[in-house]
């Protein structure tokens, strides 16, 4: 089956009850990333140095091999992160977006 979606924006916010220390190295650590990111065995590597500009690269094996890749637009620590990324499999196939996380 072959989808077909409309550019959409949207804005959601949670808030999560948890030390923003705690939230940060989770969107930040790559050992915490792998783990809310996917399973095991997904064998998930991550490589990027979160710097401003800098690139993210997402790579792994989901029913298979994907390489997920984008940019690192904001990076101001416990206050602000902001990356593009593009999707290479499933559904989503080549969808673009950015993910803003604010802290405060």
């Amino acid at each position: 089956m072959d989808h077909h979606y409309a550019a959409t924006s949207f804005e959601h916010s949670t808030t999560i009850n948890v030390p923003i220390e705690q939230v940060w190295n989770s969107l930040t650590d790559i050992e915490q990333m792998k783990a809310w990111m996917g399973e095991p065995e997904m064998r998930l590597e991550i490589d990027t140095d979160s710097g401003i500009s800098s690139s993210i690269v997402v790579s792994g094996m989901h029913h298979a091999s994907f390489k997920n890749t984008g940019m690192v637009l904001a990076f101001e620590p416990k206050a602000c992160l902001t990356y593009t990324f593009e999707l290479v499999i499933g559904y989503l196939r080549n969808h673009r977006a950015t993910r803003l996380w604010n802290f405060g």
